[in-house]
């Protein structure tokens, strides 16, 4: 189903392993990991990031990395990702790829790009007021900065 993807995100630098893909930066992994929801026909579009100066890993798992979002919490409701994913919503698969390449551009990229250095990081650290991305204590703690109770 995501082949046509795979090649994409391939051509970015990312690598398959499993239902995941990694992209090794100079001092952290990307990681997109497509995983199948539990509770229906949908695929879920996991993001994350690594962070090797909290620890070296090559190919870390997506819930074990230090800062994970979903695709669809980065997108807009109009865009429909989670319908767009889901096995029972009828779209040809042309379409339903560069929707998901467009996703992918405009909302993961940028999500990674947000998160690529130190002052980045911090920044965000310091701005997760939406609460779309999940960032571990460690990170906060690594920074110098206090995670705040909401």
């Amino acid at each position: 189903m995501f082949e046509d993807i795979y090649s994409f995100l391939e051509l970015k630098g990312f690598k398959k392993k499993g239902n995941s893909l990694y992209r090794a930066e100079a001092r952290q992994i990307h990681v997109i990991d497509f995983q199948r929801s539990h509770f229906g026909n949908g695929i879920y579009v996991n993001l994350a990031i690594w962070l090797n100066d909290l620890g070296e890993a090559k190919y870390p798992k997506e819930q074990i990395c230090h800062i994970r979002t979903r695709l669809d919490l980065l997108c807009p409701k109009e865009l429909e990702i989670c319908k767009l994913l889901s096995t029972d919503f009828n779209i040809e698969n042309a379409q339903r790829d560069e929707r998901l390449k467009y996703c992918l551009e405009n909302y993961a990229f940028p999500f990674f790009v947000e998160f690529s250095s130190g002052e980045s990081i911090k920044k965000q650290l310091s701005t997760n007021t939406q609460r779309k991305v999940l960032i571990l204590k460690s990170v906060y703690e690594y920074y110098g900065l206090v995670l705040s109770k909401r």
